[in-house]
């Protein structure tokens, strides 16, 4: 329900900007884009909504921010050169991606024919498993040891496709009929 909400709210807030960029001959003043209630606080506009949902699936919120820039030359503000007309085309151009991403997430455990290491999803889709059980099991040493890399957890998908062959054994074991040493 709320995906459905903010991709209503973002296709609205799409056409918002499209308007902006068309018929942007009058001077907004900031006003338009940041609201404050009587007591000072900040009330939550289209624009930081945006940005947040922007953040939330890892695109620039920052298209949706501080759009505009005060200049000296108000002329320069309406220039198609100009960083704040650049900055809502380039906002024009991310709103439909971020659209996408909400309707549509990536299924990170889809496993491709030719991937020799093996993310946490692709694991747990493997193994019909959930992704904490994976990780839970990796901790207690029940599966082969895996391959980290910076903050990522992976396994070689050849041994594991061997593993489960052997009736997946915990990791002691499992090194033991490898010929590895236990740590």
């Amino acid at each position: 329900m709320a995906q459905k909400k903010d991709t209503e709210f973002l296709t609205a807030y799409l056409k918002k900007s499209q308007y902006l960029y068309k018929a942007f001959t009058c001077y907004l003043d900031e006003s338009d884009f940041q609201q404050s209630s009587d007591d000072g606080s900040v009330i939550d506009t289209d624009d930081e909504r945006a940005a947040r949902l922007a953040d939330d699936y890892g695109f620039d919120g920052s298209l949706c921010r501080d759009l505009l820039v005060t200049d000296d030359d108000p002329r320069l503000l309406f220039s198609r050169k100009s960083i704040p007309m650049m900055r809502l085309k380039k906002r024009i151009e991310t709103i439909p991606k971020i659209i996408h991403a909400i309707e549509k997430p990536p299924d990170n455990s889809i496993i491709p024919d030719d991937a020799e290491l093996l993310t946490v999803p692709q694991v747990a889709r493997l193994l019909g498993w959930g992704e904490s059980v994976v990780r839970e099991r990796d901790k207690k040493g029940l599966l082969p040891l895996p391959v980290r890399i910076g903050g990522t957890i992976q396994w070689r998908r050849k041994e594991i496709v061997e593993w489960i062959a052997a009736g997946c054994p915990p990791r002691a074991k499992w090194l033991q009929t490898q010929g590895k040493a236990v740590a």
